[in-house]
């Protein structure tokens, strides 16, 4: 398999076997809330779960100063004319910051199951 190119291969190869499991139990999960007439406590605690584990590895990937090779910071230095040294860490804010904006949106996902929840809660009861 050849690498991206960018993206460090041996990094993306640790990673991609739980990526990969995690979008098959989100398909599970959304496909089951979508038949779901209510949700129940074990789906938003579930809902939750898969959100923390969305959030674990994220983290790694934004952590993980190895993720991103020199030919990222290189490519974006021959389009804006600069230093490839000053390109990388610019590059690295990039993606500190898609990560933190996901890590945000996982966050209100699993805070929004358990609001779910609680509101068929009260409309049963």
């Amino acid at each position: 398999m050849k690498p991206l190119g960018f993206i460090n291969s041996a990094s993306l190869t640790s990673l991609m076997p739980v990526a990969m499991l995690l979008i098959t139990v989100e398909i599970v999960i959304g496909s089951y809330k979508a038949f779901s007439p209510e949700w129940t406590k074990a789906l938003a605690i579930g809902n939750f779960i898969i959100n923390l584990l969305w959030i674990c590895l994220i983290s790694i990937f934004v952590l993980n100063p190895a993720i991103i090779q020199h030919a990222v910071a290189s490519f974006f230095a021959s389009i804006f004319q600069k230093a490839p040294e000053d390109m990388y860490g610019q590059v690295r804010w990039i993606i500190i910051g898609v990560g933190l904006a996901t890590i945000v949106t996982a966050a209100i996902d699993a805070f929004a199951g358990f609001r779910k929840h609680e509101k068929s809660d009260q409309s049963i009861g």
